[in-house]
């Protein structure tokens, strides 16, 4: 009746020590305060920070960090993808409504070519990488972002076909 659990106040102190970590950027430490939380509260609070994340070596040296702390590494790296693709400054135009000329690549577009290096670090993922850039693909190619659908696409490995086939198959003989 009003009163919060020893666990509720608990799970509030860590998610502010959290926000102060991120604003006071002592990355190296978020991962194992985060891991204290629940696990959908760890992903999403992670994944918050991760979205922030942009230099390639902290993005590895976050997720390793991720890793070592025992947090849902997979689970995590969805997560910012999916937050930041699902980002929209303006409305979806039909392709008829749009500019009839390749429309330039805004800084949103930017961050949506950029987060697909999230699923790239973990050939694990190989997959996920797959379906969350061909979601973005889409999008551009609908908004006649033609540039920017190419430059998501060479964010794919080469090998990333070869790579998910592998995993199915060790998924098979298991």
């Amino acid at each position: 009746l009003g009163v919060q659990t020893k666990e509720e106040v608990s799970v509030d102190i860590i998610k502010t020590y959290i926000e102060m970590l991120v604003n006071a950027k002592h990355t190296n430490l978020i991962a194992f305060y985060a891991s204290h939380l629940p696990q959908e509260l760890a992903i999403t609070q992670y994944a918050s920070f991760l979205e922030g994340v942009t230099e390639l070596e902290q993005r590895y040296n976050c997720l390793e960090l991720a890793k070592e702390a025992g947090l849902d590494v997979a689970a995590i790296t969805k997560t910012v993808v999916e937050n930041i693709r699902k980002r929209d400054a303006k409305e979806f135009t039909h392709h008829d409504l749009a500019p009839a000329l390749d429309s330039g690549t805004t800084e949103d577009d930017r961050l949506k070519i950029d987060v697909i290096d999230w699923l790239v670090f973990d050939p694990a993922q190989r997959a996920e990488a797959l379906k969350q850039s061909n979601a973005i693909m889409r999008k551009f190619l609908a908004t006649k972002k033609h540039e920017a659908a190419k430059e998501v696409f060479g964010k794919i490995p080469q090998d990333s076909i070869a790579e998910i086939y592998s995993q199915w198959e060790e998924i098979g003989r298991a």
